[in-house]
């Protein structure tokens, strides 16, 4: 097995994606609040590159069956149902429901075609479970960071880290794996692991989200293991049908 990171997406070419399990990283918020509102009961999940996609596709469904969340910038986008943050996505306001999503970075990395098996969907929340789910699989693993605006994002980088580290914990040392897997496994290590916070504070998005309002958020993306089951992107969608979410 060899496991590859890609710290940004445009590093992540299609060719070296194609018939990889992938995952998906994107901390602040986007994998946090998806793997929140999918433990929460919500009835799938539709990640989107684009607000526009998500104002059609929300239009086709029955009144009330459908929430349209998103943000731009951090904030929610005018007319949305929810916006970014996990505290948004209790199981009162989305069990039973249909997420039409548009985040400004992770969800375009989900709704992405490249050719992968099918994107799981992981941050620190879910990080034993996400581990569980690619170790389980077998074969090779691409883990997506979705970064900020194209560029790299630090807590991103690290959580990546943290799913190889938790994978080799699992699958043993002879795992190969790239430059930057090797990279981030030794910041996860040496730097945050323990302190899922203070890289949050380090981060330049997590001090731009405090900046808005959103401190709370830091404190729900840093609940390590909170969330048991890992969202599974397959063919455009989080849907509770044919294999569902892994694990239980």
């Amino acid at each position: 097995m060899r496991i590859e990171l890609f710290p940004t997406p445009a590093e992540a070419a299609e060719s070296r994606v194609r018939d990889r399990e992938a995952v998906v990283v994107d901390v602040l918020r986007a994998s946090t609040s998806i793997a929140t509102s999918w433990r929460n009961g919500a009835d799938r999940i539709i990640p989107l590159a684009s607000v526009e996609e998500a104002k059609a596709l929300h239009s086709t469904f029955p009144r009330g069956q459908a929430l349209l969340c998103g943000e731009r910038d951090g904030l929610r986008i005018d007319g949305f149902d929810l916006g970014n943050s996990p505290a948004e996505f209790g199981e009162d306001v989305v069990r039973g429901k249909a997420l039409v999503f548009a985040s400004s970075n992770g969800t375009r990395l989900m709704a992405r075609q490249d050719g992968a098996r099918e994107k799981a969907v992981a941050s620190f929340v879910n990080l034993s479970a996400s581990a569980d789910f690619l170790c389980r699989s077998g074969a090779d693993i691409a883990i997506l960071c979705a970064g900020m605006l194209g560029g790299l994002s630090l807590e991103d980088f690290v959580c990546g880290g943290a799913i190889v580290d938790e994978v080799l914990a699992r699958l043993g040392e002879g795992v190969e794996t790239n430059d930057a897997a090797v990279a981030a496994r030794s910041l996860w290590d040496g730097a945050y692991r323990g302190r899922i916070l203070q890289l949050f504070r380090d981060a330049s998005h997590g001090r731009y989200l405090v900046s808005l309002g959103f401190e709370r958020d830091l404190d729900l993306c840093a609940d390590l293991d909170s969330v048991p089951l890992v969202p599974v992107v397959r063919e455009g969608r989080i849907a509770r049908t044919g294999r569902g979410e892994a694990p239980r």
